[in-house]
C-alpha cells in the first residue's frame, strides 16, 4: 500500500468520524432531544425530593414521639400543638 492510498483511507475515516460528531452534536441540540431529557431530569428530580421529603418527616415524627418522655421536651411539644398532629388514628 502506498502512502497516498494510506493517506486516503485515513482521510475517508477522518470524514466518516466528522460527520458521526456533526450527528451526535445535532442530535444533542435538537429541540425535541432537549425536550425529553428536561422532562426525565425533572421527573427523576422530583422522585427524589419527594423520597427525601419522606424520610426527613418520617425522621421528625419519630425524633419527636421519642422526645416526648422528656419533661422539657414534653411541654415544648404540648405548647406548640405538634402532639395533635402526631397521635395515631384509633
Amino acid at each position: 500500500m502506498s502512502r497516498l492510498d494510506q493517506l486516503n483511507t485515513e482521510l475517508k475515516e477522518l470524514d466518516e468520524s466528522i460527520d458521526e460528531l456533526h450527528d451526535t452534536i445535532e442530535k444533542t441540540n435538537s429541540l425535541r432531544y432537549n425536550f425529553f431529557r428536561g422532562m426525565v431530569s425533572g421527573t427523576g428530580t422530583a422522585i427524589g425530593a419527594s423520597i427525601i421529603a419522606a424520610i426527613l418527616i418520617g425522621l421528625l415524627v419519630w425524633s419527636v414521639r421519642a422526645a416526648e418522655g422528656v419533661p422539657f421536651f414534653k411541654k415544648v411539644i404540648d405548647a406548640s400543638g405538634i402532639n395533635t398532629l402526631l397521635q395515631k388514628p384509633d
